[in-house]
């Protein structure tokens, strides 16, 4: 509260500033598609998605095919995870990791949609 008062008494337009973002983010919060939080609460995680998608789309570029491991693209590639990837087809693939007991969070290459 004296962070509040003292904003107020220095700088009104700081403290509506404030305000106007901190409600921004609670309704992006609001109004994202539960599927989506995974990738929000798993920094780590999700970082390491993203690498594995983008060394895929770049192996796929330069030699037009898919890997077929992530020791293709010189990631380590280990059943104890963090990050999984899996050739689903010729031109399709799909990378996830676990969230929770049973659960996971996925990117499937066709829809280009994180699930």
């Amino acid at each position: 509260m004296r962070l509040v008062s003292t904003l107020r008494k220095q700088n009104p337009l700081v403290l509506g500033i404030v305000f106007f973002a901190l409600a921004f983010v609670l309704w992006v919060g609001f109004v994202t598609p539960a599927p989506r939080w995974p990738w929000v609460f798993y920094w780590s995680e999700a970082r390491q998605a993203n690498k594995v998608i983008a060394a895929v789309d770049s192996f796929q570029s330069r030699y037009c095919r898919l890997p077929d491991t992530l020791a293709d693209i010189g990631l380590k590639d280990s059943e104890s995870g963090p990050v999984y990837y899996e050739k689903t087809s010729d031109s399709t693939y799909i990378v996830w990791f676990g969230t929770e007991l049973g659960e996971s969070a996925t990117y499937e290459s066709a829809t280009k949609e994180r699930h």
